[in-house]
């Protein structure tokens, strides 16, 4: 909370679409934060048309502008970017990918506002070209570089002072309002059967079809189970083609879901993620906070919310048979589910509500605009 008569914080935050995804809608969840804590003006400045969250728009403190980028060398969006530094007159920018990273470079220093680099939303086991030229090409840039897992900073290999982690948070009123489990059932045809679901998004980098194969093993030793996918993308297709009729039954896949969604995941018995490697998962966050047991491939910083036995379960990478065990162990022990889905919950109230989480955010923020301000500012200087 910002002290009475003080000027409010002004941040510009550039993300390249505000659609369906982990860092949209932790971006709304943080403005979320502000809001209610006060004392913050931000303008949002997407890069695509469309809003999928209305939440954002409903808040009083918050702009949004959209900002067309043609292409990924579009010299008229640095151009269109830079207007709009002047004319909002923001304290910090962040960015929230690596395009916008590197195009938010020449509007903060000609403005000679501060830049923080959000673009590290994940941890990959290697990284790519793109992803490593983008990063070298933006943080000595940048006033400071934050990751929502410890993991994602040592896979972009960012270390030293400028270097932050901010977990993922969660609001939890968005809990408190649900449609009735009952209701839910009869709508998606679920029965009395127990509800194994997972919700992503389907992209390579995602492991859906693990989840299938480890679901006709669980199948083939018992009928009482239904499987949900819920979410859309470009694999989707493919993971469907691995479920034969006799199995299309209990093995459902939901498409994206516009809203409700978590009304759908408090019907879960079980909660799963299988990936390939993750940053600081929101779909297992929200499992958590609904309390609900998880099984998630360890890998990224999937452990850092998660914890082996006390919360739910980690496994390999791409193995069916072990999570299909799993799984197993859970649906025989209702017990253990409840032991471990409240177990999920109070960590979730005590590490990654909204409040604390924004606060965080709040005092990163404060932090650069004060080192931009300072007549030494420390940039340009590697890095880490």
């Amino acid at each position: 909370m910002s002290g009475a008569g003080a000027a409010p914080l002004r941040v510009l935050h550039v993300i390249d679409n505000l659609g369906p995804g982990g860092k949209e809608r932790q971006l709304v969840e943080l403005l979320k934060g502000f809001e209610a804590q006060g004392g913050c003006e931000s303008l949002v400045v997407s890069m695509t048309e469309g809003v999928f969250y209305p939440a954002l728009l409903a808040l009083p403190s918050v702009s949004v502008r959209t900002l067309i980028r043609r292409s990924r060398k579009d010299w008229r969006a640095f151009v269109g970017l830079h207007r709009m530094v002047r004319e909002f007159g923001p304290d910090v920018i962040v960015a929230w990918d690596h395009m916008t990273a590197v195009h938010a470079i020449p509007a903060a220093r000609l403005a000679g506002v501060a830049l923080v680099n959000a673009m590290i939303r994940d941890a990959p086991a290697r990284l790519g070209w793109k992803a490593w030229s983008r990063a070298r090409l933006s943080f000595p840039w940048s006033d400071f570089i934050v990751a929502n897992s410890q993991a994602g900073l040592d896979a972009y290999g960012v270390r030293g002072p400028r270097a932050q982690v901010i977990h993922n948070g969660i609001d939890t009123r968005r809990l408190d309002a649900l449609e009735e489990p009952a209701a839910v059932r009869r709508r998606l045809g679920l029965g009395e059967a127990m509800v194994v679901g997972m919700v992503s998004t389907f992209r390579p980098w995602k492991d859906q079809p693990t989840l299938v194969r480890a679901a006709r093993q669980v199948l083939q030793r018992r009928a009482d189970v239904v499987f949900v996918f819920i979410g859309d993308g470009e694999t989707l297709a493919a993971c469907r083609a691995l479920v034969v009729p006799a199995e299309a039954g209990r093995i459902r896949f939901l498409g994206g879901c516009t809203s409700g969604l978590e009304s759908i995941i408090n019907v879960f018995d079980i909660g799963v993620l299988a990936t390939f490697t993750e940053g600081f998962p929101n779909a297992v966050l929200e499992c958590m906070a609904l309390a609900k047991p998880v099984v998630a491939t360890d890998g990224g910083g999937t452990r850092e919310l998660l914890l082996e036995g006390e919360t739910g379960f980690l496994v390999p990478p791409r193995d069916a048979t072990h999570l299909a065990e799993r799984l197993t162990t859970l649906l025989d022990d209702a017990a253990l589910r409840q032991r471990l889905g409240q177990a999920g919950r109070a960590r979730v109230l005590t590490e990654f509500s909204l409040g604390p989480i924004a606060g965080q955010h709040r005092a990163l923020y404060l932090r650069a605009r004060d080192l931009a301000r300072s007549p030494f500012p420390a940039r340009g200087n590697g890095p880490g």
